[in-house]
C-alpha cells in the first residue's frame, strides 16, 4: 500500500487534492444552497424538491455514460471540463443573483447541469487516483506478481484465499 509521503510528494496528486478539496467544498455548499434558493424563490415545498431532485437525476444519469467515457477518454481533460463547467454554471447563478433576476427554471437547468457535471467528474476522480498512485520502491514486479495470484487463488472452501505477504 502506498503511503501518504509518497503521494504527498507525488506533485500532481498535491494538486488535484488541493483543488478537489475546494471544488467539494463548494459542490457540498451548492447541494445544501439549491433546495434554499428554491423556497426562498416560490415558497413551495414541491419545488424545494424539485430543484434537490433535479441534481440527484443528473448526478444518476450520467455515473455509468461516464464510466465508458473516463476509460476513453484523458481523465485529466474530463475533469477540468466538468470542473470548469460548474465555474460558468455557478457562476451563473450568483450573476442572476446579484442583479434579482434568478429564476426557477435557471436554477432548475443549473442543478442537473452541476448533477451531470458531478456524474463525470466521479468516476474521473476515482480513476485519476489510481493512477497516480506509484508502486512502493521495494516491491519488484516478481513479488507483486505472486501477490496477485496468491490473492485470486481459490481456497478449499471456494473463497478467494486472502493475500500471500
Amino acid at each position: 500500500m502506498t503511503g501518504y509521503r509518497s503521494l504527498a510528494r507525488n506533485r500532481d496528486f498535491t494538486i488535484r487534492w488541493i483543488g478537489e478539496t475546494i471544488s467539494e467544498l463548494g459542490s457540498t455548499m451548492s447541494v445544501f444552497a439549491f433546495p434554499l434558493l428554491a423556497y426562498s424563490l416560490s415558497g413551495s415545498a414541491m419545488v424545494t424538491a424539485a430543484a434537490e431532485a433535479a441534481y440527484l437525476v443528473g448526478l444518476v444519469a450520467a455515473l455509468l455514460p461516464a464510466g465508458v467515457a473516463v476509460d476513453r477518454t484523458n481523465r485529466r481533460t474530463l475533469m477540468l471540463a466538468t470542473s470548469g463547467s460548474g465555474v460558468v454554471l455557478y457562476g451563473s447563478l450568483a450573476v442572476t443573483g446579484a442583479v434579482g433576476a434568478m429564476t426557477i427554471p435557471h436554477l432548475l437547468v443549473v442543478a442537473l447541469l452541476t448533477g451531470i457535471g458531478a456524474g463525470v467528474f466521479g468516476p474521473a476522480q476515482t480513476s485519476a487516483i489510481r493512477s497516480a498512485r506509484t508502486r512502493p520502491a521495494s516491491t519488484s514486479r516478481a513479488s507483486s506478481a505472486g501477490r496477485s495470484v496468491g490473492c485470486c487463488t481459490p481456497s478449499p472452501a471456494g473463497c478467494p484465499s486472502p493475500p500471500t505477504p
